[in-house]
Order: structure tokens, then sequence, then C-alpha cells
């Protein structure tokens, strides 16, 4: 009974010191945008730099045991047991700390929205639909297989009659390469990942407080469900490479009015083409051993409002705003 009794123990051991593998993960980042008819050169560029601010050519996440360190604009660390979340930003040497609990009610407040944008969505309709293309592939020694989700938002527009109809507004297009599940067994740090993702699902509640910022303008954070649902479905999974495209339907008939007035078109227009695109590729997985320093506060950072480095998750379009309507100020 004993080499049983320590078989078993070793195995125990082995179990325990793989659900505690490190996790590090590193993704390349790239946005590009296209230029819209209609909006001005200084002011495309203005909303090109706003989304910059908050996109950064690479994210690393990092976890170990029960913390968790995303770098992107900011570097976040969560720690699950003591429920507390920490943002640091490394060019002000600053960080604050909030219980998961205060920091989600802020991330409502902060993403309040105008009473305009509310009445303009009132009459939007979202579709979402997720599927198994069926694709599969080797992808950075990773095998892989794609989803695709297709999200559509249509709302009431004036037609040449005056009548309103129903036209798709915004289409966006997500195809996902992500880890197969017989991954899981082969590379121990895809298993991290996604013990990783339910800690956070579990402390977020992300779809529940995504549908109440929402829920601002009426109806609307039920209508977005169904499509935060189909993302969440993708949150548990190991992203090895992301490819977004946004179309804008209207934007043809905004060129169309344009081309009628006289008024010329951005070079290179092309209605049919996405007006915005975004990918994400993985560079790096590894499972080898973090520092835990890695996870604290640096002693030259000095403590600061927690509201203050919220602001700089989310893009500025105040600059954006001022030179959209500038050429309509000047012809007034």
């Amino acid at each position: 009974m004993k080499p049983i009794k320590v078989l078993g123990s070793l195995l125990f051991l082995l179990a325990v010191q793989s659900s505690l593998a490190d996790l590090t993960l590193r993704h390349s980042m790239e946005l590009k945008m296209a230029a819209m008819p209609g909006v001005p050169p200084e002011a495309a560029a203005a909303m090109r730099k706003a989304m910059e601010s908050v996109l950064p050519k690479e994210m690393t996440m990092q976890v170990k045991g029960d913390k968790a360190l995303v770098k992107s604009t900011l570097t976040q660390i969560t720690d699950f047991n003591r429920d507390e979340i920490t943002l640091l930003d490394a060019g002000s040497k600053r960080f604050a700390t909030a219980s998961l609990s205060q920091f989600t009610p802020k991330m409502e407040g902060l993403q309040a929205m105008p009473p305009e944008s509310q009445k303009a969505l009132e009459g939007m309709k979202i579709d979402a639909q997720t599927r198994k293309t069926g694709r599969a592939g080797l992808l950075n020694g990773i095998q892989s297989e794609e989803y695709e989700i297709v999200m559509s938002m249509t709302m009431p527009m004036p037609g040449a009659s005056g009548q309103q109809a129903p036209a798709t507004v915004v289409r966006m297009e997500t195809q996902y390469w992500v880890a197969a599940a017989g991954e899981a067994d082969r590379l121990p740090a895809t298993k991290e990942f996604a013990s990783y993702s339910a800690k956070m699902k579990s402390a977020m509640n992300c779809v529940d407080k995504m549908s109440k910022i929402f829920d601002q303008a009426p109806g609307m954070g039920e209508k977005l469900r169904p499509m935060m649902e189909e993302f969440m479905k993708m949150s548990d999974k190991l992203v090895v490479r992301m490819r977004m495209s946004m179309y804008m339907p209207m934007m043809a008939d905004v060129a169309r009015q344009l081309k009628k007035a006289g008024q010329p078109l951005p070079e290179g227009f092309d209605p049919k083409a996405p007006m915005m695109e975004m990918s994400q590729d993985l560079l790096e997985l590894s499972s080898s051993t973090l520092p835990d320093e890695l996870f604290q506060v640096p002693t030259d950072y000095q403590n600061a409002p927690m509201d203050d480095l919220m602001k700089r998750m989310m893009p500025d379009m105040t600059e954006f705003m001022k030179k959209s309507q500038a050429p309509a100020a000047a012809k007034q």
C-alpha cells in the first residue's frame, strides 16, 4: 500500500504544480481607419489619434496564481483573492487601487451616455450570430479553429419618399482563430488562460455591467445583450488571431449626396470597403515562472484618485468633435 500512497502523493503534487502554472500572453494590435466622406481630414486624424491612445501596438497579459496583470495603455493588476484591482500609469508613475465591487460602478459612470445619443439609439435593432466556420490549421505552432461573429445594427432612416425604412448603419464581421480544445492537454498555458477567464467573468460580470451602461437608453441593454453574450463566448478561448472589419453601408449614401453637391470625396474611398479594421496576433505564449515583484506596485509610484486614471482608459474624442463641427460653423 505504501508505494500506492507515494504514487498518489506524487500525482497530487504534479496536479497542483500544473494548476499553478504561470502564464504569459503577448499580442500585437493594429488599427486601420479608412477616410470617410463628409468627415474633414483634421477630424479623421483626431479620431485616429484618440483611438490609438487607448489601443497600443502590443498588449501583454501575465497570470500567477490569483493575480493577473494586463499591460496596455495602463497596467492593470487584479488580485482575485483580495477582490482588488490596481491601475498603474507608467508615464506619470501613479497608481490607484479599488475593490472590484467599487470599480465596475465607476466604469458605468465613466461611460455615461449623452441624451442625444440615447435618443438616436431608441429605434436601433441589433442582431449577432456566431458560427464555427469549419476552417482549422496550425497557427504559431498551435492547432487552431475559426469562429465568426457577424453583428449588424439597423435603424429607421428616411428614404426618397420621406418615409422611414430600416437600414443597416453598421455591420461588423469578426473572425477568431482560437486554440482547439485538445490543445489544453498539450499546452498547459491554454488551461491556465481558461482558469483566468472564468475568474474574470465571475468577478466582473461583464454582460450585466455593459447592459446597465447601455440601458441609459431605455431597452438598449436588452437589445445589446445577445451581441455581448456572443462576444463573451469567445472570451474564455485563447485567441491566436483576430480580424475585425466594420462596414458602414450608409457611407455610400453620404458619398452620393456629396458627389451630387459637387463636393470631392476622400482619395481612395470605396463604399464597399470596411471603414475600420482591427487585427490581433499572438506573439508569445509561455508558462515560464514569473517573479512575485511583477504584481506589486513599484515603490516610486504615487497614489492617485481612481477616477483620474480610469479616464485614461477611454478615448478622448473632444478634439474630433471640435474639428468635425468647425466646417459647419464656418458656413453659418
